[in-house]
């Protein structure tokens, strides 16, 4: 750009003028891409949002702060609460949803990263367009791929009732 201005004998701006024009595109392009995805969702689901980012009575964390945290052990205990906490992201229904082709899986990447990461007292002063692009972002990005095998969820469940029965035959030796 500068080169043709230099070129065509234009009275170059300063180098604010042009800093100003890409963060204003950028800032468009970033509105069109949180419009996007506030038009995919329906009505009801519109309302997750909200839902997960509000601290329920008795409890110190928002659903999604909750569903963020993974165990930190691998024990049969904490993997069936990981299949637990997976089963309650995908029955929230953001994931399942069919993203357009204009929407950059590189832009859905930094807006789940974002929405990962940001506290919910943060999520929640953004606008509802931005809250809706962050929480579906986040979510999609904690859904199991829809490629996963079944049997492997199958396989795992196995896997914890064994664990399960080997602890418990060890509870029973032990006494």
């Amino acid at each position: 750009m500068v080169t043709w201005l230099r070129t065509n004998k234009v009275l170059l701006p300063g180098v604010t003028t042009p800093g100003r024009l890409v963060a204003r595109v950028r800032d468009e392009a970033t509105d069109r891409l949180y419009n996007t995805l506030y038009g995919i969702p329906s009505p009801r689901q519109r309302v997750i949002p909200q839902m997960l980012l509000e601290v329920p009575v008795g409890r110190r964390a928002s659903d999604l702060e909750r569903w963020r945290k993974s165990p930190a052990a691998t024990s049969g205990k904490n993997l069936e609460k990981a299949l637990e906490r997976a089963a309650e992201i995908l029955g929230v229904g953001l994931g399942a949803m069919p993203l357009p082709p204009e929407v950059p899986h590189r832009r859905m990447v930094d807006l789940a990263r974002y929405g990962m990461q940001a506290t919910a007292s943060t999520l929640r002063r953004h606008g509802p367009s931005r809250q809706l692009a962050e929480a579906v972002a986040a979510v999609t990005e904690m859904v199991p791929p829809p490629d996963v095998d079944p049997a492997l969820v199958t396989g795992f469940e196995r896997l914890d009732a064994a664990y399960a029965a080997a602890a418990e035959q060890e509870h029973v030796d032990c006494r």
